[in-house]
């Protein structure tokens, strides 16, 4: 929906382990310290802080906040908010048969970016490629394949189930900003 704004949750992930590292220093405890106090495994916490830990639940974030001393509305609110829009899904989760893990978190954080600067002087520029452009450059880039494209792979190279968006860099969950994006 173009003027909606759209929130990657792997970015939202992100915000949230970096404020939940801050708010730990700040108050002088260690991921040994954390987990002593919450009877957790220190690992875990490091999973968290380290935006790994993929669905963090609201229980165990209240339970962070509470020991860190974060009682300020405004702050607590913003930072359930994060922890909220962190656990969605993104319109690439639909993919993951087909899409390793590190090119799921490219595609997350280039899901939230307000331009991406690419060249390409071998192929079409990716807001110019079609699904059947892409299909075929797939095939190509697959030695020893059957020439076939993994099924999948076309329609997440194109965009989200067809909208109408070239690249991961414009798709925004429903939101087309079209050749605009393709100038910056």
């Amino acid at each position: 929906m173009p003027g909606t704004p759209h929130h990657s949750p792997t970015v939202r992930r992100r915000r949230l382990a970096a404020e939940l590292r801050r708010l730990r220093e700040a108050s002088g405890k260690t991921h040994e310290d954390v987990a002593a106090e919450l009877g957790w495994h220190r690992s875990k916490i490091g999973r968290i802080e380290g935006a790994q830990f993929v669905r963090l639940s609201l229980t165990d974030l209240r339970a962070l906040l509470d020991l860190y001393g974060v009682a300020g509305t405004d702050q607590r609110e913003a930072l359930i908010t994060l922890g909220k829009e962190g656990r969605e899904r993104g319109w690439w989760h639909s993919y993951a048969d087909v899409l390793p893990n590190p090119h799921s978190v490219l595609i997350g954080l280039e899901a939230e970016a307000l331009s991406v600067r690419a060249y390409q002087a071998q192929l079409v520029p990716g807001l110019l490629q079609t699904e059947d452009y892409t299909r075929a450059i797939l095939r190509g880039s697959s030695p020893g394949t059957t020439g076939v494209a993994q099924p999948g792979t076309a329609g997440l190279a194109v965009g989200s189930g067809g909208r109408g968006c070239a690249t991961a860099s414009c798709r925004r969950a429903g939101r087309d900003d079209g050749p605009a994006s393709a100038a910056d």
